[in-house]
């Protein structure tokens, strides 16, 4: 095996890997920012819709 291809295929992997992991850290991110908000809006509008 090449060395060469070796180092850039680990680098390929490393930033893929990071990169993915950040997209998954931005979208949990923002659909618990939107979950926070919706529960806020709706705490708003209805104050106690449990009773």
């Amino acid at each position: 095996m090449n060395i060469y291809l070796l180092t850039l295929s680990s680098i390929f992997l490393a930033v893929g890997v990071l990169t993915a992991i950040d997209g998954i850290v931005l979208v949990s991110g923002m659909s618990g920012i939107m979950f926070c908000l919706s529960i806020i809006g709706e705490s708003i509008r209805n104050p106690d819709p449990h009773r």
